[in-house]
């Protein structure tokens, strides 16, 4: 005989937990790596951590929005658009040329910067004599953004504009938690 059962299931699922995970273990992997002077996947990591980051800043943001603002939050807005409308609408007092926000949008950039990422080409070749600050040509906008000063100021920012939003929306830490309910109850036996 087959057993019959009737569930209730309840889910809470909030990305913004899973990618801070990510961005923490990436940072702390990469400080290991900084401390024992590991070098393998060093940059990789450095990069990852930073992205992870800026995931997890607009996966907040977000969360803050969906909480405080319901229906009418702006799904398809930039990220600075949806900060300003929650500066507009919560008590905040931040501003973009102070941390964190300073920094947010320099990550914000970082990550922008990868994910619509453009080739860079310098051509014709030329022949140029100078010293070691010509190698910097060869690098993107985006590699002064992946130092590990970067990455523990961003880390820094990122929790702190997270517990200036959750503040200011009055929304308890324990909210903003995945968690689940399931409950079951046989209803037959076949």
């Amino acid at each position: 005989m087959a057993e019959r059962y009737e569930i209730q299931i309840a889910i809470h699922r909030f990305i913004h937990n899973d990618l801070e995970l990510c961005a923490r273990d990436l940072r702390e992997r990469v400080r290991r790596k900084f401390e024992s002077g590991e070098a393998e996947g060093f940059f990789s990591d450095m990069m990852g951590s930073l992205i992870f980051m800026a995931f997890t800043i607009e996966a907040n943001v977000n969360f803050i929005g969906w909480k405080t603002l319901d229906d009418g939050w702006p799904d398809r807005a930039s990220l600075s658009e949806k900060i300003n409308l929650l500066v507009k609408v919560l008590p905040l007092e931040l501003e973009w040329k102070h941390r964190p926000l300073q920094t947010i949008l320099k990550l914000n950039n970082f990550r922008n910067s990868i994910a619509h990422g453009k080739p860079k080409i310098v051509d014709p070749p030329t022949l140029v004599q100078t010293g070691p600050e010509a190698l910097d040509l060869f690098k993107g906008e985006w590699e002064s953004c992946v130092t590990q000063e970067f990455i523990d100021r961003s880390y820094e920012d990122m929790n702190s504009l997270w517990n200036t939003l959750l503040e200011a929306a009055k929304i308890p830490i324990g909210d903003t938690v995945t968690r689940s309910f399931q409950s079951s109850k046989l209803i037959r036996e076949e």
